[in-house]
């Protein structure tokens, strides 16, 4: 038997994720991110969920594309809402261990690094 359920996760643990994954070592496949209106880039923006949601949650990557030879970071992505909805739905099917620690707050680099590739590149493809 499956049983679905509905869990909350707050715009502060988004950015958290996002946090980890901007600013961690495992992401070396991720290049850079740029903020929507273009200001100066500062890890404030995408550090609080208020900020997130002010900038209409979403921002610009640029990324190693697994198309394309390694290293040469040629990808690029709009991400939006929908994308880290989409990449939380699938961390809790396909990656229930790593979800759980989303939601019980024990996260780490690793669970960055798997959210952010489920939402820019839509499958876990690095590491």
């Amino acid at each position: 038997m499956i049983i679905t359920t509905t869990v909350e996760i707050p715009a502060q643990r988004i950015a958290d994720l996002l946090t980890g994954l901007f600013e961690n070592n495992a992401s070396d496949w991720l290049d850079s991110v740029e903020r929507p209106d273009g200001a100066a880039i500062g890890h404030e923006w995408y550090s609080t969920g208020e900020a997130l949601v002010q900038l209409g949650w979403h921002f610009t990557v640029k990324f190693d594309d697994p198309d394309e030879a390694e290293g040469t970071l040629t990808g690029s992505k709009r991400v939006v809402l929908a994308d880290l909805e989409a990449a939380l739905q699938q961390m809790a099917n396909d990656y229930p261990d790593d979800f759980r620690d989303i939601v019980d707050e024990s996260d780490d680099a690793n669970t960055a690094d798997i959210f952010g590739q489920l939402a820019i590149l839509g499958e876990v493809v690095y590491g």
